[in-house]
């Protein structure tokens, strides 16, 4: 399959959801000395709760960031195969060129920025 039929399928995005960040409770945002007796107590409870809603999403985004960059290094490893360019020792640049190129435009831009350059890098 060539790595625009992998684009196109969709192997190069990430499957995890994007995380929501969780709001925080309004009672942690009160001053103290508005706060009823009632409200004082649950506030470890409700401080307790926040931060491992907060834990538990920057996790979850640590774990996409991580999967996303896994899948462009795949999509980086396919293109220097399907263009002869593994092992080149301006592979690097060529990447880094594209991706500057046609980064903003997705995945199909930078492919196509890829191929143009290859070409010239192997023409030279």
């Amino acid at each position: 399959m060539s790595v625009y039929d992998k684009i196109r399928n969709g192997d190069y995005a990430t499957k995890l959801p994007s995380p929501t960040r969780p709001g925080m409770p309004p009672l942690l945002a009160r001053l103290a000395r508005t706060l009823t007796d009632d409200e004082i107590r649950i506030l470890p409870q409700v401080k307790a709760e926040y931060d491992a809603a907060s834990l538990a999403y920057r996790d979850a985004i640590s774990m996409r960031r991580a999967d996303a960059s896994r899948l462009e290094h795949a999509f980086r490893d396919d293109m220097e195969d399907e263009f002869g360019m593994a092992g080149h020792p301006k592979a690097d640049k060529l990447y880094e060129l594209a991706y500057t190129r046609g980064g903003s435009d997705g995945w199909e831009a930078i492919l196509a920025e890829y191929e143009t350059l290859a070409d010239l890098v192997k023409a030279a």
